[in-house]
């Protein structure tokens, strides 16, 4: 199934027999691409039919759900699987573990990749509870990791950033960030980056009483991540669309476009 590309039915056949070591090597090598197209329900479910000492031994798997687990506002247990991803990397000393064919060891034996995605979830926690402080300090030592590194990274602490400034009303400050994010994704080509940036940018956009130009940038973003398969910007897209047939009293397509923008997510 994982050589035919149908990764989710991979790891549900291994759920089915028991083999929850093989289904996590599975997690491991494409949770990065799932999680790039906002696939965050499928994500969720995974980590969720892992065992839970699995799932807390592995670094890598720890920061994962916890990234999932903020982009759902469960902040609470995403702070709990930070740290156990610390303890995790605590205890492997940052080199390579014992066993030999874990996806784990050959693909980040000197912990510098796992440090730079344990910065950028720090970031991303911080955001998410609206601590704009907290967020600018964690994310200015998230850039110095990265710096000259990985543009995609840069990208989602630019993004998370830009939500903690939004969560407390700095629309001009968060609608900059979002700009500067957009920008980098192009540069780097990175649609996932840019639709993302897009569609919070036009959320502060609808929240300015742009109503109508939100509508048709939404149209837009819909149509644009439809075709390339980018889950949370369209699931961002629905939701918001969902808001502005609400306050037009347009009922019944306000509810369609919610539950669409809530299943996707």
């Amino acid at each position: 199934y994982e050589h035919n590309g149908f990764i989710d039915d991979a790891v549900h056949h291994l759920f089915a027999c028991a083999d929850f070591y093989q289904a996590a090597c599975i997690v491991e090598r494409h949770s990065d691409a799932f999680m790039k197209r906002g696939q965050i329900t499928t994500l969720l479910r995974w980590m969720q039919g892992l065992p839970d000492k699995l799932l807390r031994s592995n670094p890598y798997l720890n920061l994962c759900y916890a990234a999932v687990l903020c982009s759902i506002d469960q902040l609470a247990a995403a702070e709990s699987h930070i740290k156990d991803a610390e303890s995790a990397l605590r205890e492997k000393g940052l080199h390579s573990s014992t066993n030999r064919n874990s996806f784990l060891e050959e693909n980040f034996n000197d912990g510098e990749e796992l440090l730079n995605a344990l910065a950028v979830v720090r970031v991303s926690l911080a955001s998410f509870r609206g601590d704009v402080k907290e967020a600018t300090e964690l994310s200015h030592q998230a850039y110095e990791r990265l710096a000259g590194g990985n543009l995609y990274l840069q990208g989602v602490v630019m993004t998370c950033l830009g939500i903690a400034y939004v969560l407390n009303g700095k629309l001009a400050e968060g609608d900059k960030i979002f700009r500067e994010a957009e920008i980098l994704g192009k540069s780097a080509d990175y649609s996932h980056l840019i639709l993302v940036s897009a569609v919070c940018r036009n959320y502060i956009v609808m929240e300015q009483g742009h109503f109508y130009r939100a509508a048709e940038v939404y149209r837009q973003i819909l149509q644009r991540a439809t075709e390339e398969g980018q889950f949370m910007p369209l699931s961002i897209a629905y939701l918001g669309m969902g808001e502005l047939h609400y306050y037009w009293n347009e009922m019944e397509v306000a509810e369609r476009s919610l539950l669409c923008g809530l299943n996707l997510g």
